[in-house]
């Protein structure tokens, strides 16, 4: 305090009861003035300076306790609060005989947090499966005004807030949300790309008045994409022929396939593979479905089952009437098979040697169909092979198939070429009228070899295939014997 500031007591004890002033201890300076008044009339006449005012001793106050009366102003018995979140104002009046005051006070109430189901996607045995290539998590509370969700996962967390509109993400999978009342909040928590595979994801919904927690177990499941089966179906189909089909696809995880004919449900089968008989010619709709919990595709194809046509028309190409050893045979077999069957070629060179080649439908462009009409392509196979030693050897061609086959066969004669030959004797000396033998020296590979004779006496030139040759001269006289040998790849003379 300073010098000649005024210390106003309120009281009720009454005049001259509340100070009786005595000098203070240690201050002995001054006398200090000070006045008395009713309450109803001092503060009004309260003069300037404390004129005419009598003199006492200075006085040692000392404040022994102060009170501060409550006033309770929403009521003394528990109350529900407010229902209704938002910012309200609270007004009082305060007065007594001396004074009167006007309060006031501005204050929030936030709804808490109640109420955490996650209402898409829906989970499936306490799992929650999204797409690896990106999804939402959308989440519902019953109250929690100005309330943000926070989805936690190792490598991660995003953040959103709560809305009162029910998604369109929600919306456009179950139709006129039933979740939606007038204090439901929804938040729409976008995941990013996540790895294949199990997550523990915790979610942490709050606002300024209190929180929840959620720990989920989410399973990013890659989406299926590129679904086909094979071989395609719609390729021709034989009556009562097995086919064997199975999907494939470009991109997919954990996936179940589902076939069906005819869209029965008597004829669906939950198998990878499908094998089917198809008993009658018709054409059938066969329908291929890939599914996981984030995806579901289905393909469809017309099946055009038909009768078997009738392999027919095996051929080989032209083989050259004689071959030289080491020589190389270019071979070409074809036939007519139905566009629906395998055929397969098998070829047997008589030598001990073999070749087999299969070629399976469906056949594409580069197979030639005689008669668009009829459905059968012609199937070609070319095969080299050498012989390696001379000899006559039959050539055989198989193409058959599960049903049928048919067979050609073709004679192949291999020889060597020829050495120099002399013409050999039986006898020392020949005798007239006595038959003789000629032959020839060395004896050539056998063959295809023929051996001409013109035994020089104006006989009859003799050809045959036996090397050795019987003659008889009528008369004595010097004769000059002449052999040609030839097996096609050469000839020798003597």
């Amino acid at each position: 305090m300073l010098p000649g500031d005024l210390v106003g007591l309120q009281h009720d004890a009454g005049p001259g009861a509340l100070l009786h002033c005595s000098p203070a201890p240690g201050h002995p300076g001054p006398q200090a003035p000070y006045l008395s008044a009713n309450a109803s009339s001092w503060l009004p006449h309260l003069p300037a300076q404390p004129e005419g005012t009598w003199a006492c001793p200075a006085c040692a106050l000392r404040l022994l306790a102060a009170t501060e009366q409550l006033t309770v102003l929403l009521g003394l018995r528990p109350n529900p609060g407010l229902r209704l979140p938002g910012r309200y104002e609270v007004r009082a009046e305060v007065g007594n005989g001396v004074s009167r005051h006007n309060l006031s006070c501005s204050f929030d109430v936030v709804s808490p947090v109640a109420g955490l189901p996650v209402i898409y996607p829906a989970p499936r045995d306490v799992r929650l499966y999204v797409p690896t290539n990106g999804s939402a998590l959308v989440l519902q509370v019953d109250s929690g005004a100005n309330a943000t969700a926070t989805a936690r996962w190792p490598g991660g967390s995003v953040s959103a807030r709560f809305e009162n509109a029910c998604p369109a993400l929600v919306a456009t999978f179950v139709p006129g949300c039933p979740w939606e009342t007038n204090d439901t909040l929804f938040s729409v928590v976008a995941l990013p790309w996540l790895s294949e595979g199990e997550h523990v994801m915790d979610v942490v919904v709050e606002n300024s008045a209190s929180r929840a927690n959620l720990s989920l177990r989410v399973t990013a499941e890659e989406p299926i994409c590129g679904l086909r089966a094979t071989p395609s179906p719609e390729a021709r189909v034989l009556q009562g022929v097995l086919v064997r089909y199975s999907p494939v696809v470009e991109a997919g995880s954990d996936m179940v396939f589902r076939w069906t004919i005819n869209d029965k449900q008597s004829l669906t089968f939950q198998n990878v593979v499908f094998n089917v008989i198809y008993q009658s010619a018709a054409v059938f709709k066969l329908s291929l479905t890939a599914s996981n919990h984030v995806s579901n595709v289905t393909v469809n194809y017309n099946v055009t089952v038909e009768w078997m046509n009738r392999m027919q028309g095996l051929r080989v190409s032209t083989v050259p009437a004689v071959l030289s050893p080491s020589a190389m045979l270019a071979l070409t077999a074809g036939v007519l098979v139905d566009s629906a069957v395998e055929v397969a070629f098998l070829w047997t060179f008589g030598d001990g040697e073999q070749a087999l080649h299969q070629f399976q439908p469906p056949y594409n462009e580069s197979f030639s169909v005689p008669d668009p009409s009829v459905a059968q392509v012609l199937v070609e196979h070319n095969v080299t092979h050498t012989y390696a030693a001379p000899g006559e050897y039959v050539l055989t061609v198989l193409a058959s198939n599960a049903f049928e086959n048919r067979t050609q066969q073709v004679p192949v004669s291999v020889r060597a070429a020829l050495p120099s030959v002399a013409v050999g004797v039986s006898d020392g000396v020949l005798v007239a009228g006595r038959p003789v033998t000629f032959y020839p020296h060395p004896l050539p590979s056998p063959g295809g070899v023929l051996y001409t004779w013109d035994f020089g006496d104006g006989s009859p030139v003799l050809t045959q295939s036996q090397p050795a040759a019987n003659h008889t001269y009528a008369s004595r006289g010097t004769y000059h014997v002449r052999l040609e040998v030839n097996n096609t790849v050469s000839g020798a003379a003597a």
